[in-house]
Protein backbone atom coordinates (compact mmCIF):
# COMPACT_ATOMS: atom_id res chain seq x y z
CA UNK A 1 0.00 0.00 0.00
CA UNK A 2 2.62 2.22 1.11
CA UNK A 3 4.34 1.70 -2.46
CA UNK A 4 1.80 2.50 -4.19
CA UNK A 5 1.11 5.76 -2.38
CA UNK A 6 4.89 6.77 -3.02
CA UNK A 7 4.56 5.65 -6.68
CA UNK A 8 1.32 7.86 -6.95
CA UNK A 9 3.08 11.06 -5.13
CA UNK A 10 6.06 10.59 -7.80
CA UNK A 11 4.21 10.52 -10.42
CA UNK A 12 2.11 13.46 -9.63
CA UNK A 13 5.60 15.51 -8.56
CA UNK A 14 7.42 14.38 -12.03
CA UNK A 15 3.84 15.54 -13.72
CA UNK A 16 4.59 18.85 -12.17
CA UNK A 17 7.80 19.56 -12.58
CA UNK A 18 7.29 18.54 -16.27
CA UNK A 19 4.34 21.07 -16.76
CA UNK A 20 6.59 23.90 -15.47
CA UNK A 21 9.61 22.63 -16.90
CA UNK A 22 11.77 25.49 -19.04
CA UNK A 23 12.36 24.27 -22.98
CA UNK A 24 14.91 21.32 -23.61
CA UNK A 25 18.14 22.75 -24.76
CA UNK A 26 17.72 26.15 -23.59
CA UNK A 27 19.55 27.93 -20.96
CA UNK A 28 17.42 30.18 -18.41
CA UNK A 29 19.02 33.63 -18.45
CA UNK A 30 16.55 35.15 -16.03
CA UNK A 31 13.29 34.78 -14.38
CA UNK A 32 10.94 37.08 -15.41
CA UNK A 33 8.74 36.59 -11.99
CA UNK A 34 11.27 39.26 -10.87
CA UNK A 35 10.62 41.85 -12.70
CA UNK A 36 6.48 41.20 -12.77
CA UNK A 37 4.56 43.80 -11.12
CA UNK A 38 0.44 44.86 -10.35
CA UNK A 39 -1.65 47.66 -9.47
CA UNK A 40 -3.68 47.52 -6.39
CA UNK A 41 -7.57 48.61 -8.05
CA UNK A 42 -7.13 51.88 -10.14
CA UNK A 43 -3.99 53.16 -8.27
CA UNK A 44 -0.87 53.75 -10.72
CA UNK A 45 1.67 52.96 -8.33
CA UNK A 46 2.76 49.03 -9.60
CA UNK A 47 3.87 46.97 -6.33
CA UNK A 48 6.19 43.96 -7.00
CA UNK A 49 4.35 40.92 -7.69
CA UNK A 50 5.33 37.90 -5.49
CA UNK A 51 4.17 34.32 -6.75
CA UNK A 52 2.30 32.35 -4.19
CA UNK A 53 1.18 35.42 -2.12
CA UNK A 54 -0.77 37.69 -4.57
CA UNK A 55 -3.76 35.71 -5.14
CA UNK A 56 -6.47 36.19 -7.70
CA UNK A 57 -3.97 38.99 -9.73
CA UNK A 58 -5.95 39.52 -13.48
CA UNK A 59 -3.44 42.06 -14.76
CA UNK A 60 0.55 41.48 -14.21
CA UNK A 61 2.81 44.01 -15.82
CA UNK A 62 6.44 42.55 -16.80
CA UNK A 63 8.74 45.18 -17.71
CA UNK A 64 12.69 44.16 -18.19
CA UNK A 65 15.80 45.97 -20.32
CA UNK A 66 16.11 44.13 -23.84
CA UNK A 67 20.06 45.48 -24.34
CA UNK A 68 21.82 43.19 -21.92
CA UNK A 69 19.22 40.14 -23.97
CA UNK A 70 20.46 40.34 -27.19
CA UNK A 71 19.39 37.26 -29.61
CA UNK A 72 17.16 35.70 -27.03
CA UNK A 73 14.16 34.87 -27.05
CA UNK A 74 11.16 35.35 -24.47
CA UNK A 75 9.34 32.46 -23.16
CA UNK A 76 6.04 32.95 -21.90
CA UNK A 77 3.70 29.50 -20.36
CA UNK A 78 0.10 30.81 -20.06
CA UNK A 79 -3.15 29.15 -18.88
CA UNK A 80 -6.18 29.06 -20.83
CA UNK A 81 -7.98 32.89 -21.43
CA UNK A 82 -4.68 35.05 -21.15
CA UNK A 83 -3.76 37.63 -23.63
CA UNK A 84 -0.86 39.51 -23.40
CA UNK A 85 -0.87 42.96 -24.53
CA UNK A 86 2.22 45.21 -25.85
CA UNK A 87 2.05 49.20 -26.62
CA UNK A 88 -1.74 48.82 -25.84
CA UNK A 89 -2.00 45.79 -28.51
CA UNK A 90 -2.98 42.55 -28.43
CA UNK A 91 0.00 40.14 -29.26
CA UNK A 92 -0.97 36.72 -28.13
CA UNK A 93 -3.80 35.16 -26.55
CA UNK A 94 -4.82 31.54 -25.28
CA UNK A 95 -8.00 30.60 -25.37
CA UNK A 96 -8.94 27.61 -23.90
CA UNK A 97 -5.80 25.83 -23.09
CA UNK A 98 -2.88 26.15 -21.66
CA UNK A 99 -0.35 27.43 -24.38
CA UNK A 100 3.49 28.45 -24.99
CA UNK A 101 4.79 31.74 -26.62
CA UNK A 102 8.71 31.85 -27.73
CA UNK A 103 9.25 35.34 -29.34
CA UNK A 104 12.97 36.77 -30.34
CA UNK A 105 13.55 39.69 -27.38
CA UNK A 106 14.97 42.14 -30.10
CA UNK A 107 12.08 41.76 -32.48
CA UNK A 108 9.92 43.01 -28.99
CA UNK A 109 12.02 45.51 -28.41
CA UNK A 110 11.89 46.64 -32.08
CA UNK A 111 7.92 46.27 -32.03
CA UNK A 112 8.19 48.41 -28.85
CA UNK A 113 10.60 50.94 -29.83
CA UNK A 114 12.23 51.29 -27.30
CA UNK A 115 14.85 48.54 -25.16
CA UNK A 116 12.77 48.85 -22.22
CA UNK A 117 10.28 46.26 -23.01
CA UNK A 118 6.80 46.11 -21.41
CA UNK A 119 4.27 43.37 -21.45
CA UNK A 120 0.91 43.15 -19.78
CA UNK A 121 -0.34 39.82 -18.96
CA UNK A 122 -4.43 39.73 -18.49
CA UNK A 123 -6.45 36.99 -16.98
CA UNK A 124 -10.57 37.55 -16.03
CA UNK A 125 -9.71 34.32 -13.97
CA UNK A 126 -6.27 35.55 -12.36
CA UNK A 127 -2.53 34.60 -12.87
CA UNK A 128 -1.77 32.68 -9.95
CA UNK A 129 0.04 30.21 -12.47
CA UNK A 130 2.45 31.36 -15.28
CA UNK A 131 5.79 31.02 -16.49
CA UNK A 132 7.91 33.71 -17.91
CA UNK A 133 11.54 34.17 -18.81
CA UNK A 134 14.44 35.15 -20.74
CA UNK A 135 16.15 31.71 -22.48
CA UNK A 136 19.25 31.13 -25.33
CA UNK A 137 19.59 27.82 -26.73
CA UNK A 138 22.76 26.62 -26.61
CA UNK A 139 25.50 25.57 -24.19
CA UNK A 140 25.36 26.40 -20.23
CA UNK A 141 27.27 30.06 -19.69
CA UNK A 142 27.24 32.52 -16.71
CA UNK A 143 24.01 34.96 -17.00
CA UNK A 144 23.75 38.27 -16.92
CA UNK A 145 23.80 39.35 -13.21
CA UNK A 146 23.36 42.97 -13.53
CA UNK A 147 20.82 44.72 -11.38
CA UNK A 148 18.33 45.58 -13.42
CA UNK A 149 16.93 48.88 -11.55
CA UNK A 150 12.97 48.71 -12.27
CA UNK A 151 11.28 52.51 -13.33
CA UNK A 152 10.31 54.57 -9.99
CA UNK A 153 6.77 54.76 -9.39
CA UNK A 154 4.28 56.57 -10.65
CA UNK A 155 3.79 59.09 -8.16
CA UNK A 156 0.24 60.79 -7.68
CA UNK A 157 -1.75 63.25 -5.75
CA UNK A 158 -5.31 61.63 -5.86
CA UNK A 159 -5.57 61.32 -2.19
CA UNK A 160 -4.38 65.08 -1.35
CA UNK A 161 -7.03 66.06 -4.17
CA UNK A 162 -9.97 64.22 -2.42
CA UNK A 163 -8.48 64.98 1.17
CA UNK A 164 -9.10 68.77 -0.29
CA UNK A 165 -12.65 67.58 -1.05
CA UNK A 166 -13.57 66.45 2.50
CA UNK A 167 -11.98 69.37 3.83
CA UNK A 168 -13.97 71.77 2.21
CA UNK A 169 -17.55 69.91 2.23
CA UNK A 170 -17.14 69.20 5.69
CA UNK A 171 -16.64 73.24 5.76
CA UNK A 172 -19.67 73.90 3.44
CA UNK A 173 -22.00 71.90 5.55
CA UNK A 174 -20.32 73.73 8.98
CA UNK A 175 -20.86 76.97 7.41
CA UNK A 176 -24.64 75.84 6.40
CA UNK A 177 -25.53 74.33 9.65
CA UNK A 178 -24.69 77.47 11.39
CA UNK A 179 -26.11 80.08 8.95
CA UNK A 180 -28.98 78.84 8.12
CA UNK A 181 -29.70 76.02 10.78
CA UNK A 182 -33.63 75.68 9.86
CA UNK A 183 -33.23 74.95 6.55
CA UNK A 184 -30.42 72.58 7.78
CA UNK A 185 -32.66 70.60 9.80
CA UNK A 186 -35.93 70.65 7.06
CA UNK A 187 -33.30 68.59 5.18
CA UNK A 188 -31.94 65.98 7.55
CA UNK A 189 -35.09 65.69 9.24
CA UNK A 190 -36.26 62.39 7.39
CA UNK A 191 -38.48 61.43 10.53
CA UNK A 192 -41.05 63.40 9.40
CA UNK A 193 -41.08 60.83 5.56
CA UNK A 194 -42.84 58.31 8.01
CA UNK A 195 -46.10 60.38 8.86
CA UNK A 196 -48.41 60.92 6.88
CA UNK A 197 -47.90 65.06 6.72
CA UNK A 198 -44.57 66.41 5.35
CA UNK A 199 -43.30 69.78 6.01
CA UNK A 200 -42.97 70.98 2.20
CA UNK A 201 -43.03 74.74 2.64
CA UNK A 202 -39.27 74.75 2.32
CA UNK A 203 -39.38 73.13 -1.07
CA UNK A 204 -41.66 75.70 -2.95
CA UNK A 205 -40.46 76.83 -6.27
CA UNK A 206 -39.26 80.11 -5.67
CA UNK A 207 -36.95 79.42 -2.56
CA UNK A 208 -35.82 76.01 -4.65
CA UNK A 209 -34.97 78.52 -7.51
CA UNK A 210 -33.44 81.26 -5.79
CA UNK A 211 -33.31 80.99 -1.68
CA UNK A 212 -30.92 79.37 0.46
CA UNK A 213 -31.93 75.61 -0.79
CA UNK A 214 -29.75 76.68 -3.90
CA UNK A 215 -26.92 76.59 -1.63
CA UNK A 216 -28.21 73.09 0.45
CA UNK A 217 -28.20 71.66 -3.20
CA UNK A 218 -24.98 73.06 -4.36
CA UNK A 219 -23.50 71.32 -1.54
CA UNK A 220 -24.99 67.66 -2.08
CA UNK A 221 -24.09 68.15 -5.80
CA UNK A 222 -20.54 68.67 -4.93
CA UNK A 223 -20.40 66.11 -2.59
CA UNK A 224 -22.08 63.45 -5.00
CA UNK A 225 -19.53 64.66 -7.60
CA UNK A 226 -16.62 63.46 -5.20
CA UNK A 227 -18.21 60.38 -4.42
CA UNK A 228 -18.52 60.09 -8.26
CA UNK A 229 -14.67 60.71 -8.21
CA UNK A 230 -13.14 58.68 -5.83
CA UNK A 231 -15.17 55.37 -6.93
CA UNK A 232 -13.85 56.36 -10.79
CA UNK A 233 -10.59 56.21 -8.68
CA UNK A 234 -10.82 53.59 -6.00
CA UNK A 235 -13.50 51.35 -7.73
CA UNK A 236 -13.51 48.24 -10.32
CA UNK A 237 -11.77 48.82 -13.28
CA UNK A 238 -14.25 47.73 -15.93
CA UNK A 239 -15.97 51.08 -14.96
CA UNK A 240 -13.03 53.51 -15.34
CA UNK A 241 -14.24 56.68 -16.37
CA UNK A 242 -10.95 58.51 -16.32
CA UNK A 243 -12.18 61.60 -14.12
CA UNK A 244 -10.37 61.12 -11.25
CA UNK A 245 -6.80 61.62 -13.08
CA UNK A 246 -4.13 63.65 -10.87
CA UNK A 247 -4.62 66.55 -14.02
CA UNK A 248 -7.09 69.40 -13.31
CA UNK A 249 -9.11 66.97 -11.06
CA UNK A 250 -10.17 70.03 -8.71
CA UNK A 251 -11.52 71.54 -12.06
CA UNK A 252 -13.26 68.21 -12.78
CA UNK A 253 -14.82 68.50 -9.48
CA UNK A 254 -16.21 71.51 -10.06
CA UNK A 255 -17.79 71.11 -13.45
CA UNK A 256 -19.41 67.78 -12.05
CA UNK A 257 -20.61 69.54 -9.32
CA UNK A 258 -22.28 71.83 -11.86
CA UNK A 259 -23.69 68.93 -14.53
CA UNK A 260 -25.05 67.35 -10.70
CA UNK A 261 -26.89 70.17 -9.93
CA UNK A 262 -28.35 70.42 -13.34
CA UNK A 263 -29.50 66.95 -13.17
CA UNK A 264 -31.16 68.22 -9.84
CA UNK A 265 -33.08 70.60 -11.38
CA UNK A 266 -33.82 68.82 -14.51
CA UNK A 267 -35.59 65.99 -11.92
CA UNK A 268 -37.36 68.98 -10.11
CA UNK A 269 -38.90 69.53 -13.47
CA UNK A 270 -39.59 66.51 -14.65
CA UNK A 271 -42.00 65.65 -11.18
CA UNK A 272 -43.26 68.92 -11.47
CA UNK A 273 -44.64 69.21 -14.69
CA UNK A 274 -45.49 65.27 -14.48
CA UNK A 275 -47.71 65.80 -11.40
CA UNK A 276 -49.80 68.39 -13.26
CA UNK A 277 -50.06 66.31 -16.17
CA UNK A 278 -51.66 63.57 -12.89
CA UNK A 279 -53.11 66.36 -11.06
CA UNK A 280 -51.66 65.40 -7.94
CA UNK A 281 -51.42 69.24 -6.93
CA UNK A 282 -49.50 69.93 -3.77
CA UNK A 283 -48.73 66.43 -3.10
CA UNK A 284 -45.99 67.48 -6.23
CA UNK A 285 -43.53 69.09 -3.24
CA UNK A 286 -43.93 66.66 -0.68
CA UNK A 287 -42.61 64.46 -3.53
CA UNK A 288 -40.18 66.53 -3.90
CA UNK A 289 -39.46 67.08 -0.54
CA UNK A 290 -39.21 63.23 0.27
CA UNK A 291 -36.91 62.60 -2.66
CA UNK A 292 -34.04 65.03 -1.69
CA UNK A 293 -34.09 64.68 1.94
CA UNK A 294 -33.31 61.07 1.62
CA UNK A 295 -30.87 61.41 -1.15
CA UNK A 296 -28.90 63.61 1.27
CA UNK A 297 -29.29 62.01 4.30
CA UNK A 298 -27.96 59.05 2.11
CA UNK A 299 -25.38 59.81 0.35
CA UNK A 300 -23.97 61.75 3.38
CA UNK A 301 -23.58 58.71 5.40
CA UNK A 302 -22.06 57.70 2.13
CA UNK A 303 -19.94 59.94 1.92
CA UNK A 304 -18.73 59.88 5.75
CA UNK A 305 -17.66 56.19 5.35
CA UNK A 306 -15.70 56.99 2.71
CA UNK A 307 -14.06 59.78 3.92
CA UNK A 308 -13.03 57.52 6.41
CA UNK A 309 -11.62 54.82 4.62
CA UNK A 310 -10.00 57.82 1.98
CA UNK A 311 -8.22 59.16 5.29
CA UNK A 312 -7.32 55.41 6.89
CA UNK A 313 -6.71 53.31 4.62
CA UNK A 314 -6.85 53.70 0.86
CA UNK A 315 -6.32 49.41 0.54
CA UNK A 316 -9.20 48.56 2.74
CA UNK A 317 -11.10 51.84 0.48
CA UNK A 318 -10.50 49.05 -2.81
CA UNK A 319 -12.04 46.59 -1.64
CA UNK A 320 -14.74 48.23 0.12
CA UNK A 321 -16.30 50.12 -2.74
CA UNK A 322 -16.83 47.61 -4.71
CA UNK A 323 -20.11 47.12 -2.97
CA UNK A 324 -20.95 50.75 -3.27
CA UNK A 325 -23.14 50.66 -6.15
CA UNK A 326 -25.32 47.43 -4.80
CA UNK A 327 -25.57 50.14 -1.89
CA UNK A 328 -26.92 52.81 -4.13
CA UNK A 329 -29.29 50.25 -6.24
CA UNK A 330 -30.43 48.62 -2.67
CA UNK A 331 -31.12 52.60 -1.39
CA UNK A 332 -32.99 53.35 -5.15
CA UNK A 333 -35.90 50.48 -4.28
CA UNK A 334 -36.11 51.05 -0.73
CA UNK A 335 -36.98 55.21 -1.83
CA UNK A 336 -39.28 54.41 -4.67
CA UNK A 337 -41.02 52.18 -2.05
CA UNK A 338 -41.11 55.12 0.40
CA UNK A 339 -42.46 57.61 -1.85
CA UNK A 340 -44.94 54.89 -3.41
CA UNK A 341 -46.83 54.02 0.15
CA UNK A 342 -46.59 58.19 1.06
CA UNK A 343 -47.89 59.67 -2.43
CA UNK A 344 -50.48 56.48 -1.76
CA UNK A 345 -51.70 57.46 1.40
CA UNK A 346 -51.79 61.47 1.02
CA UNK A 347 -53.58 60.88 -2.61
CA UNK A 348 -55.64 57.82 -2.14
CA UNK A 349 -54.49 57.40 -6.20
CA UNK A 350 -55.36 54.14 -7.98
CA UNK A 351 -52.14 52.09 -7.34
CA UNK A 352 -51.93 51.89 -11.25
CA UNK A 353 -52.30 55.76 -11.49
CA UNK A 354 -49.38 56.49 -9.16
CA UNK A 355 -46.95 53.96 -10.41
CA UNK A 356 -47.08 54.85 -13.77
CA UNK A 357 -46.44 58.34 -12.55
CA UNK A 358 -43.34 57.19 -10.42
CA UNK A 359 -42.72 55.31 -13.41
CA UNK A 360 -41.85 58.28 -15.12
CA UNK A 361 -40.13 60.49 -13.17
CA UNK A 362 -38.29 57.65 -10.73
CA UNK A 363 -37.28 54.07 -12.95
CA UNK A 364 -37.01 55.88 -16.61
CA UNK A 365 -34.57 57.80 -15.60
CA UNK A 366 -32.69 55.51 -13.73
CA UNK A 367 -32.69 52.73 -16.79
CA UNK A 368 -31.80 56.04 -19.19
CA UNK A 369 -28.46 56.88 -16.74
CA UNK A 370 -27.68 52.70 -16.82
CA UNK A 371 -27.73 52.65 -20.58
CA UNK A 372 -25.85 55.67 -21.17
CA UNK A 373 -23.37 54.37 -18.60
CA UNK A 374 -23.07 51.00 -20.16
CA UNK A 375 -23.12 51.96 -23.32
CA UNK A 376 -20.01 54.52 -22.64
CA UNK A 377 -17.72 52.78 -20.49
Amino acid sequence: MRSHIFCLLFLLVSISSIANEWPEGYTVLRDLKRDSYFTLGNEPQLLPYISGIQKGVRKIHIIFDAHPFKDSKLWLQLPGGTGVFSNDQIIFTSVDQKRVALWSVDSLAAFSGSDTIRLTLYRKKGLDNYTAGIIRKGAQFTPVTDITISDSRTITFSKDYFLVMIVTLFGLYAFLLTRYPKTFGDFVAITGIFRFRSRDETFNQTRFLYGSTISFLMVHSAMLSAIVLIYDKYGPERFDLYLADDKNILLRWLLLTIIIYGLIVIKYLLIFYTGQLFNLGKSIKMYFSDFIRLSIVFYLLVFLVLSVFVIGSEYMLSSAINYLISIVLAFYIIRFAIIFFRLRNVTGFNILHLFSYLCATEILPVLVGTRYFMVHV
